[in-house]
């Protein structure tokens, strides 16, 4: 027993920090063409977002010219007594610890009866290719990522030191949309939509409030 509540704290925490830069599990939102339509594409991400930035779950970002990184940690603290049951999840190498099932490779450190487990995730968010392509309107970056033969965006605005992140998910979202376009959404599935607005209509979708799926990070000073 002791065994799958290891397992299963191990998972969640995992999977905690791995899904944290996703929107809820909602509806998915598609566009033909990158966004805004008959805007040029951005050769390099614009120089007012680049620095570094975290969150309130400690979620770090970096925007260079070319890439955004994404740093997660990982803290994972058990009882001492739970050590048996921890190396059979675990390979242990020159202090380390390896999970079996994954390769991830932690730190140790010992607290009192405790012994923490921590890492470093870097994924990369976004990278000028031609399946991820970036426009700016009114301030804003737009990302847009290519989802088989569709694309999927993410509203990026910065207010003086704080970025917010939009991602549209909800079926609240998919009213504001189809109140705003003059072609309604295009259904492909329960969750899944297309939607077409014109470039004015994108950008009545920023001046929209209580509106998609918010992430924000306040921007760290340099050292």
């Amino acid at each position: 027993m002791k065994k799958i509540i290891l397992i299963l704290a191990i998972a969640l925490s995992l999977a905690s920090c791995k899904n944290s830069l996703e929107a809820p599990a909602g509806n998915n939102f598609y566009f033909e063409n990158p966004q805004p339509i008959n805007d040029s594409e951005l050769a390099t991400i614009p120089a007012k977002f680049l620095g570094n930035y975290i969150n309130a779950d400690s979620i770090k970002l970096s925007f260079t010219n070319n890439f955004i990184i994404a740093e997660t940690r990982n803290n994972l603290t058990f009882h001492k007594n739970e050590m048996d049951s921890l190396k059979k999840e675990f390979k242990v190498v020159n202090g380390k610890y390896i999970l079996k099932s994954s390769g991830e490779i932690f730190e140790s450190k010992n607290i009192g009866d405790s012994i923490e487990l921590r890492n470093k995730k870097f994924d990369t968010i976004f990278k000028f290719s031609p399946s991820q392509k970036a426009k700016r309107i009114n301030g804003n970056l737009i990302l847009n990522q290519k989802d088989s033969i569709y694309w999927k965006i993410k509203l990026i605005s910065l207010n003086k030191n704080k970025l917010t992140i939009k991602q549209l998910y909800s079926n609240s979202d998919l009213k504001s949309l189809d109140s705003i376009t003059k072609i309604h959404s295009k259904k492909i599935d329960s969750l899944n939509y297309i939607i077409s607005p014109s470039r004015g209509e994108f950008k009545k979708f920023l001046q929209l409030k209580n509106f998609g799926f918010n992430q924000e990070f306040v921007k760290l000073k340099n050292p």
